[in-house]
């Protein structure tokens, strides 16, 4: 995971803006195409690796949802928040 600074993951059924730039999506009843926005915003803006896409369950009060998730690495010289510890990407 050489110069990646921290790794970030995206997944439909959250309304969350860049972590990078604070820039928000399209938040519509569509949650894959937010995921989408977000991802290639990310890979495209600000130069991020897409690492995984992959899907996990979540429980909530109606029951198990499926959601698809996107792990993407964040560049050294991207990330706002350096780590004090350079060596071990950080999970957010």
């Amino acid at each position: 995971m050489e110069n990646i600074s921290r790794i970030h993951s995206v997944r439909t059924g959250t309304a969350e803006p860049c972590p990078l730039c604070s820039q928000g999506f399209w938040t519509g009843d569509d949650s894959g195409k937010w995921l989408d926005q977000q991802t290639n915003h990310m890979l495209e803006a600000h130069g991020c690796r897409l690492l995984h896409v992959g899907q996990e369950t979540s429980e909530g009060a109606d029951g198990l949802w499926q959601l698809t998730v996107a792990v993407l690495g964040v560049p050294r010289d991207e990330d706002a928040e350096p780590d004090e510890d350079d060596s071990t990407p950080q999970i957010h």
